[in-house]
């Protein structure tokens, strides 16, 4: 396990990883090197990225955070073989396409138990590995999505 002992980067709309360890939490058979931002993360700017790149992160873990109100941009450029991208129970009012964009390697996106109102129509369309969405629990409003774009059967 590697515990990072900073959390804020130098850019006030910059983190990092909180601790990064390997696990199965996705997977019951392969231990998956995984971004945890527990707690101690908290993200209430629109256009925060993340810090440093890591190529051998496959998963990204916000679970539970009442302090993220949105995902960070750009992940795809620090973390560009991502497959597990989990972010329920926390405080997301909306997600951009700019949230994704170029995660063509993502299977899993957890998004339950939100306060999203609004999921643009273009929003998961860089996706094309995703097999598993969870979206139940949102208080949408406006959801211009169409799912036979992405679940054709």
């Amino acid at each position: 396990m590697i515990l990072l002992g900073f959390i804020a980067g130098s850019s006030a709309n910059e983190i990092f990883c909180e601790r990064i360890d390997d696990d199965n939490f996705w997977s019951l058979t392969k231990y998956r090197r995984t971004c945890y931002m527990d707690d101690k993360v908290s993200i209430d700017n629109i256009d925060t990225t993340i810090g440093l790149r890591d190529d051998s992160i496959l998963s990204l873990r916000f679970f539970d955070n009442k302090k993220i109100k949105y995902l960070p941009v750009g992940v795809n450029g620090k973390f560009p073989n991502l497959i597990n991208y989990a972010a329920g129970y926390c405080s997301l009012t909306v997600v951009y396409k700019a949230n994704f964009r170029g995660m063509n390697k993502l299977e899993l996106l957890d998004l339950n138990v939100n306060k999203i109102e609004r999921i643009f129509s273009n929003t998961f369309e860089d996706l094309i590995s995703l097999q598993k969405l969870f979206l139940g629990e949102l208080k949408l409003k406006k959801f211009q999505i169409l799912f036979y774009l992405f679940f054709p059967y």
